[in-house]
């Protein structure tokens, strides 16, 4: 897989080819399909948690185009149940952080390929929160996640199963106050202004 690769354009070539070969796989009903679509997914998840930033860029196009190609054979909450798995064991201090940079582009990829139900967006959105106020250098970059996908929500959707999770523990007020959820309350304002709150917004 050349999905590290330093040049953009042969990472890219690379995801697209891993999934044109499954999807012909599946198409000829190939007995090893099940096999391998499963160990893309896995390895495309896993990746993301790499120290290299090229490699981390290959594995994210790699798990947005496997979601958005193949509805019908992965679920989110199988991605999700992976995430869960692979990256919440312990290891050095340096591999932890791998670990949650490795959980922030799972959920922004769950995001991008804009199949996530209600219930799991409110679950993203709550755990990419919790991880922007873990490491300062992943804060701007999990919050971008969430701003960028506030479009595609529906009101009624965000107001009964996105926000009333997000109000209970965003870090907006008093001396605990993140400067990136401040961010991500203004353009939440923006999106849905009878939400939040005045109360919120005055403080």
């Amino acid at each position: 897989w050349k999905l590290s690769d330093p040049k953009e354009k042969l990472r890219i070539d690379a995801a697209f080819k891993i999934i044109s070969n499954l999807n012909r796989q599946k198409k000829l009903n190939d007995e090893t399909f099940e096999e391998n679509f499963d160990y893309a997914v896995q390895r495309f998840v896993t990746g993301l948690a790499s120290d290299r930033t090229h490699a981390r860029k290959g594995y994210f196009t790699g798990l947005v185009q496997i979601l958005k190609t193949f509805p019908d054979n992965v679920t989110i909450a199988k991605v999700l149940d992976i995430v869960e798995r692979k990256f919440n064991t312990k290891g050095s201090k340096s591999e932890e952080s791998d670990f949650l940079c490795g959980k922030m582009l799972s959920y922004g990829a769950i995001l991008r390929s804009e199949r996530a139900t209600a219930e799991e967006v409110s679950f993203i959105y709550q755990q990419m929160l919790g991880i922007s106020t873990k490491k300062s250098y992943l804060a701007v970059a999990s919050i971008q996640f969430l701003v960028d996908y506030l479009p595609k929500i529906e009101s009624e959707t965000f107001a009964q199963q996105v926000w009333p999770k997000l109000a209970d523990i965003s870090p907006w007020k008093g001396a605990e106050a993140k400067i990136e959820a401040l961010w991500l309350l203004l353009e939440i304002s923006n999106a849905f202004p009878s939400l939040p709150p005045k109360p919120y917004t005055s403080e």
